[in-house]
């Protein structure tokens, strides 16, 4: 069982990693996609990103250092589905929420969460995903908070120089394994 949102996308442009990681650093977050993230070709799993700071509202807690985090992502040409599992790590969801919320302002798309039924653009999504992510910190147990140090891209099975353009699921251990 996990926790989805949906992006339904408008236009992808082609600097999609660099306008989403602008995007959540305006929210925050100062991350890092792994080296060759492509939506374009994308086959589906775990996105790893690579999180140096964050505002201990959005995750509950002061990072110790740089981190892994991120969330599953399956996309079709209009539809990108963001997935955590449950009971989700607060990181994660804080990635998940911002990361669909921005994705759809990029994208000039639509931001729906099915748990809720609600449909969300523009600043409305960023604002529901900032409420979602306050619900999440606010009720999360103290196992929710945990920290990931991030090892390096090749530590993760990414090797920058090949420029990969998808990692599979399992690549990157999630959650409390």
């Amino acid at each position: 069982m996990g926790f989805d949102l949906v992006v339904l996308t408008g236009q992808r442009p082609a600097d999609l990693a660099t306008r989403w990681e602008e995007a959540l650093a305006a929210q925050g977050l100062q991350v890092e996609i792994y080296p060759g993230f492509d939506l374009a070709s994308s086959k589906g799993g775990f996105v790893p990103f690579r999180l140096d700071s964050a505002p201990r509202s959005l995750i509950g807690m002061d990072l110790t250092g740089p981190n892994v985090t991120g969330f599953e992502l399956y996309a079709d040409k209009r539809e990108v589905t963001l997935t955590t599992r449950y009971p989700p790590l607060v990181a994660e969801v804080t990635m998940q929420c911002l990361g669909a919320a921005t994705l759809a302002a990029i994208t000039g798309g639509t931001y729906e969460d099915p748990q809720r039924g609600a449909r969300y653009k523009g600043l409305d999504a960023i604002e529901a995903a900032l409420e979602q992510i306050a619900k999440v910190v606010a009720s999360a147990k103290p196992s929710a908070f945990i920290q990931h140090p991030f090892p390096g891209w090749a530590a993760l099975g990414i090797d920058s120089a090949s420029d990969p353009r998808t990692v599979e699921i399992g690549a990157v251990q999630t959650g409390d394994s």
